[in-house]
């Protein structure tokens, strides 16, 4: 997890207070989410930990 956060521009991204998506909403005006998550950008373990992000998030969000 360490090294995640070293890396450049990672935890500004998720250390920010309040996200811009909102998932709820998403689902229910039945719209898509894509999520860039290619290899160029991210190393594999940081592709797995973010789409991880973004599964719990949208699982919260079906609880709402």
């Amino acid at each position: 997890m360490g090294q995640f956060f070293f890396e450049n521009g990672h935890l500004f991204i998720l250390g920010q207070p309040m996200g811009n998506v909102d998932f709820r909403k998403i689902m229910d005006i039945k719209g898509i989410l894509l999520a860039n998550l290619s290899m160029g950008r991210l190393e594999v373990e940081n592709n797995q930990l973010v789409g991880s992000f973004i599964v719990g998030y949208i699982q919260n969000a079906t609880k709402s």
